[in-house]
């Protein structure tokens, strides 16, 4: 899912992809390859992915990225780039490969008691130049987004942009393909083909000359 609106609660618990959510041990919560663009403004739990995740176990956001700024109307709460989580049982390894704009917003996340999460805080070139997508599309292991680099400010799902490639130590499009015009080039020596040329040159001359006598008469 992919937000670029700006939104705006009056209340609590405001987020660029999911405000609230609710589960359980049945029922957990994962959010994978989704990215906000919009800012965010709210009350308390506030962010730019998921707004409040009441659950008292292990739920997973992978693969997202939040580009937009998160401002909070509540003087006693810190706005976060990325989520909040009341479970205590938020891990690393449930939660990885999220990227953030750096300066977005205040914190990065807020957690229960415990909890060990990996952060990127991400600068604008980053996103601009294609490293961010390449590394989502390998997190998510295929093609989600896409980036023609040089026109697309971030990663998009449109797939009519450019794939980006990692070669070299640098992160690019693919160059296009060579031999665009789709003809078979000539091969062998220049000399024989302008020879083959030269002789078929007569041949056909020949006949038009004996085709012209024929009718002459």
């Amino acid at each position: 899912c992919g937000n670029y609106g700006s939104i705006k609660a009056t209340k609590d618990t405001a987020g660029g992809i999911i405000s609230y959510a609710n589960g359980s041990a049945a029922r957990t919560l994962t959010i994978k390859g989704c990215i906000n663009d919009g800012d965010v403004t709210g009350g308390c739990e506030s962010s730019g992915i998921l707004g409040y995740m009441n659950n008292t176990t292990a739920s997973t956001v992978n693969a997202c990225v939040n580009t937009g700024h998160i401002t909070t109307t509540d003087t006693g709460e810190t706005p976060v780039a990325l989520y909040f989580f009341r479970s205590d049982e938020a891990t690393a390894d449930n939660n990885k490969n999220n990227f953030y704009l750096a300066g977005c917003a205040s914190g990065e996340a807020r957690l229960g008691k415990t909890g060990v999460i990996e952060f990127n805080p991400t600068s604008g070139t980053a996103f601009e130049y294609g490293e961010v997508c390449y590394k989502l599309n390998q997190a998510l292991g295929e093609e989600v987004f896409f980036q023609t680099i040089g026109t697309d400010r971030i990663p998009t799902f449109d797939s009519s942009a450019k794939k980006v490639v990692f070669e070299n130590g640098e992160y690019k499009n693919p160059a296009p393909a060579s031999g665009g015009s789709g003809t078979t080039p000539v091969t062998g020596d220049p000399l024989t083909v302008v020879a083959i040329i030269a002789v078929a040159a007569i041949i056909l001359t020949g006949a038009a000359l004996v085709i012209r006598r024929k009718f002459s008469k």
